[in-house]
């Protein structure tokens, strides 16, 4: 492209054969043709993005770190045309039976937002820093909630977007922790997560796991994915946060299969 991509590419997402990469601190997005990877075109305006998530075709919504707001995104003029003010720094986001949830880091919140007419109707009390979210196989909602720096225990909470009630509240046991990366198996019937190892565990557990599914061997492991057709686990060890990372693919049991180098700080996975 003879460009570069930008500074702290935060996270990318597919949709409709284009790759919307987040570009934190360069306060843009840059569309990828997912065949080629060549570069058609910016979105420019932003303050600093976090991620991306598609409406519909023609409008998508962004979380900001400094904004406090969410960008509206048209997707035919590759445009910001409006936002939602939140007051907050908004992170992960996901659409669920026409209705957005998101993860509000500064006031421990799960937003709840009408897409029809972009309007902020309710908010929900979590855990402190709130920063990532998935949806379960049963459409139960699962937020993870760091604890902030040693503010309180760390929190995993199960959500019901029906009812719109918390149903169950994990907390881990020492308020040192700061768990991360949520994600989930491409059946959504277990969940994975960071907490200096990696762990597993099923969505009809009673409490969290007592050991790791992977071990991190003094590594720094800083992102997590499972690749969605065969289940492997793809962590990164971003190392010192200065030279280039690596990264460890496991089986879906946990075995090391390989491992390659990469950029600096690898923090997320894509899975095309």
């Amino acid at each position: 492209n003879n460009l570069p991509l930008g500074d702290v590419i935060q996270s990318a997402y597919q949709f409709n054969n284009k790759i919307y990469a987040v570009a934190n601190n360069s306060s843009r997005i840059e569309i990828l043709n997912q065949s080629n990877f060549t570069n058609e075109t910016t979105i420019n305006g932003f303050n600093s993005p976090r991620y991306f998530l598609p409406i519909n075709n023609s409008k998508a919504y962004v979380t900001d770190l400094y904004s406090n707001s969410i960008q509206i995104v048209n997707l035919n003029s590759n445009s910001i045309t409006g936002s939602i003010n939140t007051n907050c720094w908004t992170e992960q986001l996901l659409l669920h039976n026409d209705t957005v949830y998101v993860c509000d880091m500064t006031n421990n919140n799960l937003l709840i937002i009408n897409p029809a007419n972009d309007n902020l109707i309710d908010s929900v009390k979590v855990g402190i820093s709130p920063n990532s979210i998935i949806k379960d196989v049963n459409d139960k909602l699962w937020i993870m909630c760091s604890g902030g720096f040693q503010e309180d225990y760390p929190k995993l909470i199960r959500f019901n977007p029906k009812t719109r009630v918390i149903e169950a509240t994990f907390v881990f046991p020492d308020v040192d922790e700061s768990p991360s990366n949520l994600t989930t198996n491409n059946n959504k019937t277990e969940l994975y997560y960071l907490n200096s190892n990696v762990y597993k565990m099923n969505i009809n557990s009673a409490a969290l796991p007592s050991s790791s599914l992977i071990k991190n061997n003094n590594n720094t492991f800083y992102g997590l994915g499972i690749d969605p057709v065969n289940g492997e686990i793809y962590v990164s060890d971003a190392i010192d946060y200065v030279q280039s990372g690596i990264i460890f693919r496991y089986s879906a049991t946990g075995s090391l299969i390989h491992q390659f180098n990469v950029g600096v700080i690898p923090g997320s996975f894509l899975f095309l």
